[in-house]
């Protein structure tokens, strides 16, 4: 009747399922036995290999029949079922295992007739292809000048900002020379400087030795003066303790010589007012001396 078909069929070698599509929709899907599919052999279309009876003919037309390396895309066979002059086989080159444009060369036997279809040749695929390559190209080329005469403006620009930056270099290096001279001149001063230091420091250290030497000597004279204190804070201890002593000794003698004094100017006393009363009164006197003679 005229009418083409698209059909495609898929098989996972790690799901192991077959899906059929018809027109770029899933008519079926079933699981299969595990095994792997194995290279070499013949492979025939229309027709079975060993006998090619004329019982088993295939009675249509076949265009575009490619057998590729991976399961494809639902995407992908859309694409091709979309349009019989579709280019997405073109674009899955590089998994086409076996091409349609090689099996049209292979030998044929029976009655096969070469049909037109009113897609553009391999030859015109391929011319339609360059001539966009040379579009593409052509485009890229214009880009690339545009991007060309950019950079020489840029490089113009470029070259300005060099020059520029030359001037500023050579300031830069004679600010540089000037500063390097200065720091010469700073390290020949600072090199006097630091051997005039050591000159003082050196004699700073002599007077150092010096005073650590004389203050050795000193703390070793105080060391005897203090060890000659405590020798003179003892005695004078002890001797301080024999004074106490002996006032204490003096204290007690004088305690008892006033004791006595009293005792002797108590007697003195009593004589004295005995002597008086003798004289006034005789027998009063009497009575005086008996009582002093009992006392």
């Amino acid at each position: 009747d005229g009418e083409w078909f698209h059909v495609c069929w898929l098989w996972s070698a790690s799901s192991y399922t077959t899906t059929v599509y018809l027109n770029g929709g899933i008519i079926g899907s079933e699981a299969t036995h595990q095994r792997e599919l194995r290279t070499g052999g013949t492979m025939c279309l229309g027709n079975y290999a060993a006998s090619k009876s004329s019982s088993h003919a295939f009675g249509g037309d076949l265009f575009k029949f490619s057998i590729y390396s991976r399961v494809l895309t639902d995407t992908e066979i859309r694409n091709m079922a979309s349009d019989i002059c579709s280019n997405e086989e073109e674009n899955l080159n590089s998994i086409r295992s076996l091409r349609w444009e090689d099996i049209i060369l292979q030998e044929r036997s029976g009655s096969v007739t070469e049909i037109t279809t009113g897609c553009p040749s391999p030859e015109e695929i391929e011319a339609g292809r360059q001539a966009k390559m040379l579009r593409l190209i052509e485009e890229r080329l214009e880009t690339f000048e545009s991007r060309l005469q950019n950079t020489e403006q840029e490089l113009a620009r470029t070259k300005t900002s060099l020059l520029q930056s030359d001037t500023k270099l050579e300031n830069v290096t004679a600010s540089l020379t000037a500063t390097q001279e200065k720091l010469k001149n700073s390290e020949q001063e600072l090199a006097e400087t630091k051997s005039i230091l050591n000159q003082r420091l050196n004699q700073t250290e002599n007077k150092l030795e010096n005073v650590t030497t004389s203050l050795k000597t000193t703390q070793e004279k105080l060391k005897n003066s203090e060890q000659e204190l405590a020798e003179t804070k003892s005695n004078l201890n002890q001797r301080l303790e024999n004074v106490i002593t002996s006032l204490t000794s003096t204290q007690n003698k004088l305690n008892d010589t006033e004791q006595e004094l009293a005792e002797t100017k108590s007697t003195l006393n009593q004589r004295r007012k005995c002597n008086h009363i003798s004289q006034n009164h005789p027998k009063k006197a009497k009575e005086l001396r008996a009582r002093a003679s009992r006392d």
